[in-house]
This record gives C-alpha cells, sequence and structure tokens, in this order.
C-alpha cells in the first residue's frame, strides 16, 4: 500500500524505519526519501525474517547520500533515542 502511505504518511511529523525494505525497488526507496526525509527514517531490518546485512547492503545501493545513509544508519536513532 506504498501510495497511500505515501498519501497519509509520508512528509508527516512521523518516524519510519526500513525494516522489511528489501522488497523496494531503488526507485521506491529514493521516492520515500526525496519525500518523507532522511531525517525521519531510522534503520531497522526486521530480524529473523530479513538479516540486517541485507537490509544494509539494499540502502547503500538505493541511496546515493553518503549523509543520508548515516542519518539512517545511526544519527536518527541517536536523536529519537536522546543518546
Amino acid at each position: 500500500m506504498w501510495e497511500e502511505a505515501e498519501k497519509y504518511l509520508f512528509g508527516k511529523k512521523i518516524w519510519l524505519d526500513t525494516a522489511y525494505c528489501s522488497i523496494m525497488t531503488d526507485e521506491k526507496i529514493k521516492r520515500i526519501i526525496d519525500v518523507h526525509g532522511a531525517d525521519r527514517v531510522v534503520f531497522g531490518s526486521d530480524f529473523p525474517w530479513q538479516r540486517a546485512s541485507v537490509i544494509s547492503k539494499k540502502l547503500e545501493e538505493a541511496i546515493e547520500s553518503t549523509q543520508d545513509r548515516k542519518k539512517i544508519f545511526y544519527l536518527n536513532a541517536e536523536k529519537l533515542l536522546e543518546i
């Protein structure tokens, strides 16, 4: 239900995670980051269904910006958890 998620959720002041994003195309991941913003996405793996290494590799391939990847992999979690 990506169209509904984009319509009702993307761009709102909510956090999204990357769990199970390996089923998405790189273009869909890029669109989510472009519309919602890398500042509100945190790394998640949905383990044991998907290994963190699979999600990490997918994000490395889909997201060109090193700064956006840093935000998603750890900076946003630090901000969210206030650590």
